[in-house]
């Protein structure tokens, strides 16, 4: 039987090296599919947002989804002030074509091996003045329910 030409230390720095080279090189565990403009930004929530407290998914271009909490408040000098706080939750991407309105869909992991979600979206635009963009996630699974949820773009 032929020992090993390598010493354990020359092993285990081989076998890190490889695990390096995997999650660095784009594309071999986890190629996202693209983040079109149109649905990229800053969406307030609507079901979560009243007039003192703002709730708002991002949904960055870099592929970043976040929170962002805005809260109004009253300092000690009874002076209104804002308190913001942001969660990270992952990745988003779209599948499908984004013309493809029965199929698309918005995806999000939350690491790269885990398996997405994936949920049918529209977006459409509401005769506000200014005009501002909304998205609908369709048949979204909350805690108690299933239905649409609908976030408005913040930017006019």
């Amino acid at each position: 039987m032929k020992s090993c030409p390598f010493s354990k230390r020359e092993l285990l720095a081989g076998i890190l090296a490889v695990d390096v080279l995997a999650c660095a090189s784009p594309g071999n565990l986890f190629s996202p599919g693209p983040r079109p403009p149109e649905v990229a930004g800053v969406w307030i929530d609507l079901a979560k947002t009243s007039y003192a407290d703002t709730v708002a998914w991002v949904l960055a271009p870099n592929g970043n989804d976040r929170t962002l909490h805005i809260r109004l408040k009253t300092d000690e000098r009874g002076s209104l002030a804002t308190v913001q706080r942001e969660a990270t939750y992952g990745l988003w991407y779209v599948s499908g074509e984004l013309a493809d309105t029965a199929k698309r869909a918005i995806c999000f992991k939350k690491r790269v091996r885990d398996g997405a979600t994936c949920l049918r979206f529209r977006i459409d635009t509401v005769a506000t003045q200014p005009l501002r963009r909304r998205l609908s996630i369709l048949m979204y699974q909350g805690s108690h329910h299933r239905a649409d949820r609908f976030f408005i773009d913040r930017s006019p």
